[in-house]
């Protein structure tokens, strides 16, 4: 299986990836050289200010697509949001959740998204990203049955030392006292794992595979495809002025499957941004319109 390892600390790969690719001679043509309509300037730049990773693959053959930056898509980043689905599987394996309506008491502690305050089935934490249900779920769990499950998963760098309850988190998403920040996973990672999602390849009961797939679809395409994912958003700093946004899923046509990821970080800071994966999932519907799959 084809796996790639962030080498190094998170923010040096990071550091690394961000050292511009191109740079423009120093001099141009005079005009005996060539006529000023020969001189083209050079393209735009088509995502300023951010370090994006897009990953379009024909589940069936394992050729790439489509990429976008396929240096940025082997680097690991926080899984936020986007861990639920391999938590979903865990879930409906371990029994812990037993169907999609399985559900979860609020607590009455009071969420600025609308929508977690409220009882939540597993359909309901996945359509709304629930962080409490992640939370309440991974806490029945345990520790060691989630580490286990990562490792058989081969799921990113299997690393839950943030904490049960928040290693898949980032910034504003955990209180001080909590680590966070460790469990990441790059966009190939994503990929394979989707794949093997896809096919009922992963070493859990078909059963809980095809709950999860059920629980992720988002609707039918303008061309009548299935498409199903999961959004993910956080931060890389803790002054939450730079963006980490994640989307990941299937597309299922008539006659191919395909899994994607698109993941993108900012590069400079931004104030009272949208969540990120907002912009992620839009550059993938993109994408997916320039290969006439939309």
């Amino acid at each position: 299986m084809r796996t790639y390892k962030a080498e190094g600390v998170f923010m040096k790969a990071l550091s690394i990836l961000l050292i511009p690719a191109l740079f423009l001679g120093c001099t141009s043509p005079s005009p005996k050289e060539a006529p000023a309509a020969a001189v083209k300037a050079a393209p735009a730049e088509p995502y300023p200010d951010k370090a994006v990773c897009f990953l379009l693959i024909d589940a069936q053959t394992g050729q790439i697509q489509k990429s976008v930056n396929e240096e940025n898509c082997q680097v690991q980043r926080p899984a936020c949001s986007t861990f639920k689905v391999p938590l979903a599987v865990m879930g409906f394996d371990s029994g812990i959740l037993k169907n999609e309506s399985t559900k979860f008491k609020w607590n009455g502690k009071k969420h600025s998204i609308a929508e977690w305050n409220k009882d939540q089935t597993a359909a309901s934490w996945m359509k709304n990203s629930t962080v409490w249900y992640s939370q309440m779920l991974t806490g029945k769990m345990g520790f060691q049955k989630l580490k286990t499950y990562l490792r058989k998963f081969d799921y990113g760098n299997q690393d839950i030392s943030g904490g049960i309850k928040t290693a898949w988190l980032t910034p504003a998403s955990f209180t001080p006292e909590e680590k966070g920040f460790s469990l990441r996973i790059s966009g190939f990672e994503q990929t394979d794992f989707l794949k093997k999602l896809l096919y009922d390849k992963l070493p859990a009961t078909k059963r809980s595979q095809e709950l999860t797939k059920k629980i992720m679809f988002l609707e039918k395409t303008p061309k009548g495809y299935d498409f199903s994912g999961k959004t993910g958003s956080g931060y890389t700093d803790e002054t939450l002025k730079r963006r980490i946004g994640w989307f990941v899923g299937t597309l299922t046509t008539a006659d191919r499957q395909y899994v994607f990821a698109t993941n993108y970080i900012d590069t400079v800071d931004v104030e009272n941004a949208e969540y990120g994966s907002r912009f992620a999932k839009q550059l993938t519907i993109d994408l997916l319109k320039e290969e006439n799959l939309w």
